[in-house]
């Protein structure tokens, strides 16, 4: 795998805010045309319908040099129109929406620690859409509703560091992820599934469910020390992952 460290934002003893806002529009966008070589399974092509892309944050402090706060919302629609070889579109929308809180504390010199708490909101409706999956066989995707506030999927992540003096520092945190999500047919899951002469589906499509908590720990740690005339490091820790995976996938009986 990778492993990425990455510093986010956080607050400070100023109070600092921004915002942002992005729009397009079908209407602002050149008139596509099918290529000559898919005019035979083609009578339009994907184009997009609407998009729009905003969001907010703020920062600053508590308690000024021992406590502070961050947070950030933002949302993003992005609309498209999907062809499916027939003479009208398929829509393909895609809604996002996105919380970050996060606390960071110095209560003494030697130590410092940070809460994080996320939530987020992925809809996608009409995933899959294209020349053979026409608009009932394409799939509504969506967030198990388990977070309090936006009604998405949390993450939470708690992390302390101590420095126990000029030659040994320790860094420990407990983070919980949920990313559990759902693909529905449009047409239903109680529709039968079924292909013409030219393998189109028709009717409804495969369902899914995915169950997907994970749990991870670790605490890493640094000596420093000096040994023959040369400074050495000496790292060393722990690191405890726990990812239960749980998937249903079918759907109703096909026909050719």
């Amino acid at each position: 795998g990778v492993n990425l460290n990455i510093v986010t934002k956080r607050g400070t003893n100023d109070f600092t805010g921004s915002g942002r806002y992005f729009m397009t529009d079908r209407d602002w966008q050149a008139d596509p045309t099918v290529p000559a070589e898919a005019r035979s399974y083609l009578t339009l092509v994907n184009e997009v319908n609407h998009i729009e892309d905003y969001g907010a944050e703020i920062g600053g402090p508590i308690v000024r040099d021992r406590f502070w706060f961050w947070g950030a919302y933002a949302e993003q629609n992005v609309e498209n129109l999907a062809s499916t070889g027939l003479p009208e579109f398929s829509p393909d929308n895609t809604y996002i929406r996105n919380l970050n809180l996060k606390l960071n504390a110095q209560l003494f010199p030697t130590n410092a620690a940070t809460l994080v708490y996320t939530e987020n909101d992925t809809r996608k409706l009409g995933r899959g859409a294209g020349p053979q999956r026409a608009l009932a066989s394409t799939r509504n995707q969506g967030t198990v509703d388990t977070a309090p506030l936006i009604v998405g999927i949390p993450f939470w992540k708690i992390e302390d560091t101590h420095v126990f003096g000029p030659n040994l520092f320790l860094t420990a945190f407990y983070a919980e992820n949920d990313q559990s999500f759902f693909l529905d047919p449009i047409g239903g899951r109680e529709t039968e599934m079924w292909r013409d002469q030219t393998r189109t589906y028709h009717g409804s499509y495969w369902y899914f469910d995915s169950s997907r908590l994970t749990e991870t720990a670790r605490a890493d740690a640094s000596a420093f020390f000096s040994a023959g005339g040369v400074n050495h490091e000496l790292k060393f820790g722990f690191g405890y992952r726990n990812n239960p995976t749980t998937s249903v996938s079918t759907s109703c009986s096909c026909r050719a």
